[in-house]
């Protein structure tokens, strides 16, 4: 975690014993316990930490600027879940909560809420379960399934693979619920109008078929690809690639820069 001055106070679950790195006394930690910027806070095996408290010291404020875990354990998934309130100057809020899963492994499951799902570098299948999930497979050849809800299928610059080794991934239900294709850190300098150099869309049996080059110069028919995405059962109704891509974008199917 890393924290701009302020507080920091870790209650591991059960009375387990947590530690800060270089903890004040009384189990709060002061700016002066952070490494690098960074505080650490961990519990013993077998432990797990219940919640963390933040407090602005005297004439300081605290803010989070990113948070991160790890564990020992590569078998077992990850489940991060987040409250969060947001309020604005009228003093107008609103709430929600949304749930990070991830697992170094070959398969990973969402569960019934709002679902983040991560997979790694090698060949992983990702499934969302009910909810408005957000499934990112990755490098290497995914298999993604969002499940019920609307969710968002997002692919990152660093994912694909390269000319004649492109990345082949394959989302399984995309005509279930009104699901989204994010490639916008995916591609490099595109936009709505140079679209059609970017991604080249065929239908192939029942499925459609994106080939995607993220710097743009798609070849004919989808040579040179560097990601190639397939929409299972899913039908383009005849519509050439230009007239089906501009459909998606027009929906809020398709998500670019």
């Amino acid at each position: 975690m890393k924290t701009d001055n302020g507080l920091v106070r870790a209650t591991p679950a059960g009375n387990a014993p947590g530690r800060a790195t270089q903890p004040a006394a009384g189990g709060t930690a002061a700016p002066s316990s952070l490494v690098d910027g960074s505080l650490f806070i961990t519990a013993k095996l077998g432990t797990y930490i219940d919640y963390i408290d933040l407090m602005p010291g005297s004439s300081t404020t605290v803010r989070i600027t990113s948070i991160s875990t790890f564990s020992m354990d590569d078998s077992a998934p990850k489940n991060l879940g987040f409250g969060f309130i947001v309020t604005d100057a009228d003093g107008d809020s609103a709430s929600g909560s949304l749930g990070i899963v991830v697992q170094n492994g070959q398969v990973v499951n969402g569960d019934a809420g709002n679902n983040v799902l991560f997979g790694g570098a090698g060949a992983q299948v990702l499934s969302g379960g009910d909810g408005k999930d957000i499934l990112i497979g990755g490098a290497g050849n995914d298999t993604l399934i969002g499940g019920e809800g609307d969710d968002v299928f997002q692919w990152n610059f660093g994912d694909q693979g390269g000319v004649g080794s492109a990345a082949h991934d394959v989302v399984k239900d995309f005509s279930l619920g009104i699901n989204t294709l994010d490639l916008a850190d995916l591609l490099q300098g595109e936009a709505a109008e140079t679209i059609d150099s970017f991604i080249f869309a065929a239908q192939e049996g029942s499925s459609t078929v994106l080939y995607v080059n993220h710097e743009g110069s798609i070849g004919a028919n989808g040579s040179n690809a560097t990601q190639v995405i397939v929409l299972e059962n899913f039908n383009m109704n005849d519509q050439g690639s230009a007239e089906f891509l501009k459909g998606l974008l027009d929906s809020g199917q398709l998500h670019i820069d």
